[in-house]
């Protein structure tokens, strides 16, 4: 499988953005295709040569781009795009984002949160690619709730999205709201042809109170061990 990259970064300072990077180095030997990263700068962000010094090491493509406050990552998403279209059945492309570096609380239930998210996503790509033989898109903390004009979503915009299904459909369509890319895959695809690589079931009231870890502990050190454990059993039986 063909394995691309497509991430959003607003490198905003005194946040912890660099940890992001550092997340996307870790896994570098994961995206075998193109590397993508749009970097969104304005008057609270570091400078454009600081960011390229970060990415230097991940040998991707970076666009610069004025941040659109009110639309943030949905603003360029489409036309990032673009330069991955393609029907391939054997090409994806893994999409995040700098997840919490605009928020001045909840840190440590974020960080654990995104951390999550990049460890299920990306430590066991051959589980990646067998998911995808079937499913169009995979992801973590996929939960069926309305969200952003679709009925279900992988709730912190981290997901897999398989080329031959995305690209043979109208894939230009996004709502055009600050949460449009995190409903994109569900405005596109049925439920049905998603997997998820979490089990933990969610109501639209106890979602973002439980990932944060806003009024409860949020994601665990033990749900991820317990995760990542599943995943790592599938993983065996994957290149049995």
């Amino acid at each position: 499988m063909i394995r691309n990259l497509l991430f959003h970064l607003y490198p905003k300072r005194n946040s912890f953005w660099r940890w992001h990077v550092e997340q996307l180095l870790k896994f570098q030997d994961v995206w075998t295709g193109k590397r993508l990263v749009c970097v969104v700068l304005d008057d609270h962000t570091v400078s454009s040569g600081e960011v390229s010094a970060a990415l230097e090491a991940l040998d991707c493509v970076t666009f610069f781009r004025r941040n659109n406050a009110d639309l943030g990552e949905v603003a360029h998403f489409i036309r990032l795009l673009t330069f991955l279209e393609s029907r391939d059945p054997n090409e994806a492309t893994f999409y995040a984002h700098g997840k919490g570096v605009s928020r001045d609380s909840m840190l440590d239930g974020i960080r654990m949160w995104s951390r999550s998210m990049y460890e299920l996503n990306l430590t066991f790509p051959e589980l990646i690619d067998r998911r995808l033989e079937t499913a169009a898109a995979v992801g973590a903390f996929r939960v069926q709730i309305p969200h952003s004009g679709a009925k279900w979503c992988f709730a912190g915009t981290f997901f897999w999205l398989k080329h031959s299904e995305l690209f043979s459909r109208k894939w230009r369509d996004i709502e055009p709201s600050r949460w449009g890319v995190e409903g994109y895959p569900g405005r596109h695809l049925r439920f049905e042809e998603s997997s998820g690589l979490t089990t933990h079931t969610m109501t639209d009231r106890e979602l973002p109170e439980w990932l944060y870890g806003r009024n409860s502990p949020g994601v665990t050190e033990t749900h991820l061990k317990q995760w990542m454990e599943k995943l790592r059993e599938e993983s065996k039986c994957t290149r049995a």
